[in-house]
């Protein structure tokens, strides 16, 4: 198709006529959603949308946008990306022009150090392009009508203003320590959704939670009528959380719907109204070098094994992904990596694509894995090894742009 030309937007122009397709193809959100990551975004500079320009027709015809999505591995900051929105003008659908952007896409990712892509998008639809299930998405809905008000009466719940960011970006830190593998933002995001957004989709709504005229915690909301908890202080007693419970009674709420880390107390209080977390989706995720990735964690890896038997032990074992090898050597707590030229006989340990994204990130475990994928194995010599470096990790997608 040569009368499509493909580019990345930079002026006011092109992205007026990206966001008519975005409203064309989706609906006012979309448009909004992208009007806010190219305009109102802390990371405007850094997110790119690509697109695709019929120049016969005189027509944008497709796009798809990289937008900063920083990710928490333990204690190691991974620069990531998420493959925001997707779209293609409906009668330009089924020609390869998604195809083609979503190459561009992956090959400007990788030459600006991008190396973990995460979309949240149509199941399984994205595995042609190497996206796999990996980080579990859930909630927890609670039936207020059945919760009886027995909160704290000295607890004040008000709209958080700008001279609460610092305040509420120090106690996310706190509270998304619950989690082994998450998202992370800073004061800068919470900035922007709190005042500078636009699009319901990305703007939230914080609540500052007072005790005798002392600030203790925090909550965010989604937009919309509905109450939807996103974000919450994880420090805080069950009674205080009751009173949260007993704030949304207050203003007539029925229902609320509470999607944050699966370990998070305030979770602990729903499992006591017998409310439980139920898994609804799922994060899907491509690694784009995983010799990368693992170098990128290898402090990580080495804290697991220094706090293991295998602290003091010297051990090599060759990891096969079905497209290059890789060696670990361990030496007393220290792991080096090695690129090796493949040998389909000189394997420990092998995995394809959907089994290294679900044991890497932490949704399964080794055996977990290899109950459903048996092409996945280990040598029965390394699995104990292979269990400590990749345990099972709690994780969780807070919106974080």
């Amino acid at each position: 198709m040569t009368n499509i030309e493909y580019k990345i937007a930079r002026s006011k122009e092109e992205f007026e006529g990206i966001k008519d397709l975005c409203e064309d193809v989706f609906a006012i959100e979309e448009k909004e959603l992208l009007h806010d990551l190219v305009f109102n975004s802390p990371n405007k500079e850094e997110n790119i949308c690509f697109y695709a320009y019929d120049k016969t027709a005189n027509k944008y015809v497709g796009t798809v946008n990289l937008v900063v999505m920083p990710i928490r591995y333990g204690n190691v900051i991974l620069k990531s990306a998420e493959l925001g929105i997707v779209a293609t003008a409906k009668d330009y659908q089924g020609r390869g022009i998604n195809k083609k952007l979503m190459e561009i896409f992956f090959n400007k990712a990788e030459e600006l150090g991008y190396n973990i892509i995460a979309i949240e998008g149509i199941p399984y639809f994205y595995r042609r392009y190497g996206f796999n299930y990996a980080i579990p998405m859930g909630s927890v809905n609670l039936n207020l009508d059945k919760v009886e008000s027995k909160g704290d009466k000295d607890i004040v719940i008000r709209v958080a203003k700008e001279e609460d960011i610092a305040f509420i970006a120090d106690n996310f830190r706190e509270a998304s320590k619950i989690a082994d593998l998450c998202t992370v933002k800073g004061k800068d995001i919470i900035k922007a959704q709190m005042l500078d957004y636009i699009s319901p989709v990305i703007r939230k709504k914080y609540l500052i939670i007072k005790k005798n005229q002392t600030k203790i915690g925090y909550l965010a909301l989604n937009s919309g009528d509905e109450v939807q908890i996103c974000d919450i202080s994880d420090n805080l007693s069950f009674k205080i959380y009751e009173a949260v419970i007993d704030y949304f009674k207050g203003q007539g709420k029925s229902f609320i719907n509470i999607d944050i880390p699966r370990e998070s107390k305030f979770i602990k209080l729903m499992d006591r109204y017998g409310c439980n977390w139920k898994q609804w989706y799922s994060w899907q995720i491509k690694i784009l070098d995983e010799f990368k990735f693992l170098t990128d964690i290898k402090s990580v890896l080495e804290e697991r094994l220094n706090n293991s038997i295998y602290k003091d032990e010297q051990v090599e074992f060759y990891y096969d992904n079905f497209r290059e090898l890789i060696k670990f050597e361990i030496d007393n707590g220290r792991i080096n990596l090695i690129k090796e030229e493949r040998k389909e006989a000189k394997w420990d340990f092998n995995l394809n694509p959907q089994g290294a994204i679900k044991l890497f990130l932490g949704e399964k475990s080794r055996s977990e894995i290899n109950s459903f994928l048996p092409d996945c194995n280990v040598n029965h010599r390394y699995r104990d090894l292979i269990n400590i470096l990749f345990p099972r990790m709690n994780s969780h997608f807070y919106m974080n742009y």
